[in-house]
């Protein structure tokens, strides 16, 4: 946080003779960040003194360094949440005229909603110098959706004078962490099933394409006599 500062020492002159020529700084001196006022006093053999000066600015233009930045990651969302909880190792900044401050704008242990997420580190140190690095924090849904409330099977007699039966049945249950996108059934309760058994199967696809299936069988047989 210095910086060195040579220059052509100048030199005085006198009527009566020169004395001394001293300054509070030599060139090849170090010179902190900011502005230095270099001063030299010529003084003659009669005690005359003259003084002159001028200013070594030294300016800070290396930015702060961020030292372990966290990589990109991908991460599967928390069991029945859309969601999940990361925790990292923050980085460290590191600045040559001092400690930096460091800011983001997320923390360790944040919770990360389904998708692409940049977190986001800044380091900045009291001359104003900035750095700022930044990682991916990516979030998947591989979670199926569920059907509940379906029966295991069903078992029917034909209705009197007919070779079929109408089935019903409670609509299924749905549901998925991050929402059903579709859903469906290739029979319908109310449908009327012939003799013999008929499987009844529903599906369900959530956002992100997880699809799950439910299946039960459906048997009518014939009680009527001829």
């Amino acid at each position: 946080c210095q910086a060195i500062a040579s220059c052509i020492e100048p030199t005085a002159t006198d009527n009566f003779g020169l004395s001394t020529l001293v300054s509070d700084h030599l060139s090849g001196d170090a010179f902190p960040v900011g502005e230095t006022l270099v001063t030299y006093i010529a003084t003659d053999l009669a005690g005359n003194e003259t003084s002159s000066s001028f200013s070594v600015t030294v300016e800070d233009q290396e930015p702060p360094q961020l030292i372990g930045m966290p990589s990109d990651i991908d991460l599967d969302s928390s069991p029945a949440l859309c969601s999940t909880i990361h925790v990292w190792d923050a980085p460290t900044a590191i600045d040559n005229c001092g400690v930096a401050t460091l800011t983001s704008d997320h923390q360790s242990g944040d919770t990360f909603a389904l998708g692409a997420t940049t977190v986001s580190y800044s380091a900045t140190y009291i001359h104003g110098n900035t750095i700022s690095s930044s990682f991916t924090v990516s979030v998947h849904d591989l979670e199926s959706p569920s059907i509940s409330g379906l029966p295991a099977e069903m078992s029917l007699q034909s209705e009197p004078g007919s070779c079929s039966a109408m089935a019903n049945w409670a609509s299924p249950l749905i549901t998925d962490n991050c929402g059903v996108a579709s859903s469906g059934s290739d029979f319908s309760s109310g449908d009327t099933f012939g003799i013999g058994t008929t499987t009844v199967t529903y599906t369900a696809t959530d956002h992100s394409g997880n699809s799950s299936t439910f299946a039960f069988m459906i048997t009518v047989e014939d009680g009527e006599d001829p």
